[in-house]
């Protein structure tokens, strides 16, 4: 399965077997992928590199997903963000500023992430 569009993708998550696993998927459809262990890491990029679609995990220490999402809409509005988790009931914290555009469940495939970054990338466009 094949992006239609060459995008940029943050990829956020804490779980280094996650992050492995979904970038080389991502990459395999067509996308280019940044990497990001930490909201930190995360933010970082975000400030040296254009990206096009942040995929962030809910569950993080220190910086959860939520709050990285109001952060990344504070600097950057029209990025648009898509949250995955593990978590049968992801509790977000911050849900008066969470800004997902989808939330996702893992393991995620080819298939979900397509139909999900196609919809989105239509809302917006």
């Amino acid at each position: 399965m094949q992006a239609h569009n060459k995008f940029t993708i943050l990829l956020v998550d804490d779980c280094d077997f996650s992050l492995k696993a979904e970038s080389s998927m991502l990459e395999q459809m067509g996308y280019e992928v940044s990497e990001a262990h930490n909201a930190y890491l995360a933010l970082k990029i975000l400030s040296k590199k254009q990206i096009d679609f942040v995929i962030t995990d809910i569950e993080m220490p220190h910086i959860s997903g939520d709050e990285l999402s109001y952060l990344i809409h504070r600097r950057y509005p029209d990025l648009p963000i898509l949250a995955v988790t593990s978590a049968e009931r992801t509790v977000i914290k911050n849900t008066e500023h969470a800004q997902f555009k989808e939330i996702l469940a893992k393991p995620l495939t080819a298939k979900k992430v397509l139909k999900h970054i196609e919809q989105i990338n239509y809302r917006i466009n």
